[in-house]
């Protein structure tokens, strides 16, 4: 339970009373973290989280709390401990060491003082798990996240007519202004037909700047011209 009193000193605000349900892969360390639904920890919902975070046919280690009885008749295998007794049962070998482990780290990175919502930062916490095991950078996953949820909240057809005008390849002729749909017809338009032309022979005609060379021109179309990029 976060907000738990520490030698049943101080008072919780109620909004701080509230039961998570976690569990995590020693194998892969993949974990989940979630609140319990109306802050129940009864048979009905914490069974709820478990078959649709865990898949059937896993072992799973839990605590001697009632409500975990019934995970065998699901389809999973269970084992417990009794944590009056010890943390590691001497016959089995089961413990829930992993996970209890994991709830000091959580409750670490909670705010001290003040009001503020355990789920979000239970989701930054699985996020940054997430971002570590796959060996990625927090800043550069953490755009692809929000490039990722504009995506999904908007939709193609609502997307502004500039941002499509912006991601089309314009080719007008950067002499005269004339609108032109392909690259080629830029081409054909400048060499034979632009009134607009500069009078120098020797020009880009991708950003439009002159030369007095071929040479000069040659090494700017081939290192130096962004506009042909």
């Amino acid at each position: 339970m976060f907000g738990k009193r520490k030698y049943h000193r101080g008072r919780i605000g109620v909004r701080r009373q509230c039961w998570v349900l976690g569990g995590i892969v020693r194998e892969t360390v993949e974990i989940f973290l979630e609140t319990c639904k109306d802050n129940k920890r009864d048979k009905p919902t914490l069974e709820e989280i478990i078959v649709r975070r865990v898949k059937k046919g896993t072992h799973v280690i839990t605590d001697c709390w009632a409500a975990y009885g019934g995970l065998e008749e699901l389809g999973y295998t269970h084992s417990t401990v009794n944590h009056s007794l010890h943390f590691k049962d001497p016959i089995t070998g089961a413990h829930s060491n992993t996970i209890e482990g994991r709830w000091f780290c959580v409750k670490r990175q909670l705010p001290r003082s003040g009001a503020y919502e355990l789920e979000s930062y239970l989701f930054v916490y699985m996020w940054r798990e997430l971002v570590k095991r796959e060996q990625g950078d927090h800043y550069t996953s953490f755009l692809a996240l929000l490039a990722s949820k504009r995506e999904e909240e908007t939709p193609e057809e609502e997307v502004p007519e500039f941002f499509l005008e912006m991601e089309t390849p314009l080719w007008d002729c950067v002499f005269c202004g004339l609108e032109l749909d392909t690259k080629e017809e830029q081409r054909r338009h400048v060499q034979k037909s632009c009134l607009g032309k500069t009078a120098w022979d020797f020009f880009c005609v991708f950003c439009g700047l002159e030369f007095e060379t071929k040479a000069g021109l040659k090494v700017h179309t081939t290192r130096w011209c962004e506009a042909k990029k």
